[in-house]
């Protein structure tokens, strides 16, 4: 498993070295981007007699940085399925003697890696051009990543389509995209009560992005039971859905090396 590891980190280091000039301009685009959104944000609130202040700008830039290393490592796992049908080598990598889950969840691992490297330059970015502060701490960490292991979970069920029906990249980028407004990734949706409790049920981002807005910006008050159950519903909830993921993509594989389809595209 280390060797597995260490090569699928040697593959995305490699990928991402290849393309470094499209990463390092999507952390400069997106930075841009998102910063004058919050200067328009401010703006329109200020015209209509309204605030947006530091503290709601810190709370929209720690939505949208939690949604660019989950929502879009999740679209990677589907996306690393039809690359290798694409390439012809799908199922050389299906027949090796290692899980085909094992390999999946290696290559998550390292592609979430990189991409965390990429978000925690884009939040640096923020805290020079927007003179945002975080408070960061252990627990906040452990939020992180189990927000991320339950996107893990709805990646590998995405992979697990793509084995089926060869294109998923379309529903998992829908998703991803519709995941902005129903995740409060712009603007806290915790006052809309009984729909926020279904959108947190439904994705782990949801939860994760409202977890870390108590634990990351300064000054918030919470108290630790509240926080520690929240945590213990999302790492349910990350487990459920990690469990659906590999049922999912197991019933993918059995039914595409039924059809005979691997080695096609």
């Amino acid at each position: 498993m280390i060797s597995l590891m260490v090569s699928e980190f040697r593959r995305e280091i490699r990928i991402w070295w290849s393309y470094r000039l499209n990463a390092v301009l999507e952390i400069i685009i997106y930075a841009l981007a998102i910063s004058v959104l919050m200067v328009i944000f401010r703006g329109m609130a200020e015209s209509n007699g309204a605030t947006y202040d530091i503290h709601e700008q810190t709370a929209s830039i720690i939505g949208v940085l939690v949604w660019h290393l989950c929502m879009r490592t999740m679209v990677q796992f589907s996306n690393a399925i039809t690359e290798e049908a694409e390439t012809g080598t799908l199922e050389t990598v299906i027949v090796t003697a290692v899980s085909p889950v094992s390999v999946l969840a290696a290559r998550g691992v390292a592609m979430s890696t990189v991409r965390g490297a990429q978000t925690i330059m884009m939040g640096a970015a923020f805290v020079f051009l927007l003179q945002l502060r975080f408070q960061f701490s252990l627990l906040a960490i452990a939020v992180i990543l189990v927000t991320l292991a339950g996107t893990f979970g709805l990646g590998i069920a995405f992979a697990g389509f793509t084995l089926i029906h060869k294109q998923a990249n379309s529903v998992a980028n829908l998703v991803a995209t519709l995941s902005i407004f129903a995740a409060g990734v712009l603007v806290p949706i915790n006052s809309l009560n009984l729909v926020f409790t279904i959108l947190k049920l439904a994705l782990p981002i949801t939860w994760g992005i409202d977890l870390l807005r108590n634990l990351l910006i300064p000054g918030q008050t919470v108290s630790i039971e509240s926080l520690i159950g929240d945590l213990v519903g999302l790492t349910t909830q990350s487990i459920i859905l990690i469990v659906i993921g590999i049922a999912v993509f197991n019933l993918g594989l059995r039914r595409a090396r039924r059809e005979a389809t691997l080695a096609t595209y």
